[in-house]
């Protein structure tokens, strides 16, 4: 004959094992979300909201592309980027090959070389001359998960 302690026990165990598969298969699909990039942030570029706009970006482990279109009526000269308050990438450089200048709707690619692992969030300051001659700096951010 079983004691009242061994059905209680019995009934407990039980309820502890049912909870704990449903626990394990609810750390699975989270898991499996994770690897799959479901709770990553997507990758961002905000438009500068002046002359320059951003057609298309590229975030890597390399660093950072932008292919910019001149939205103005005249001439853009003497392009430069510059950044500050970078978080997730180190070392970011304007490239050699990047184009000092921008002729009406141009789009051309300008880069930022560097290190950048995880979460990034990188400022740049775009800086140029209309083509009147004065000297304009417009800033965009990029951000995501590389």
């Amino acid at each position: 004959m079983k004691s009242p302690h061994s059905a209680k026990g019995q009934s407990a165990l039980e309820y502890l094992m049912t909870y704990g598969w449903a626990l394990v298969v609810i750390v699975i699909v989270i898991a499996a979300l994770f690897a799959f990039g479901v709770f990553s942030t997507p990758q961002t570029c905000s438009q500068t909201g002046g002359s320059l706009l951003v057609k298309e970006y590229a975030i890597g482990t390399t660093g950072i592309t932008l292919a910019l279109q001149n939205g103005s009526p005249g001439l853009l000269t003497n392009i430069s980027l510059a950044t500050s308050n970078v978080v997730g990438c180190t070392g970011l450089s304007a490239a050699a090959g990047n184009p000092a200048m921008l002729t009406r709707t141009d789009v051309n690619l300008f880069t930022l070389n560097g290190s950048c692992t995880g979460s990034v969030n990188v400022p740049i300051a775009i800086s140029y001359r209309s083509s009147t001659g004065i000297p304009k700096t417009e800033t965009t951010t990029c951000s995501g998960s590389v």
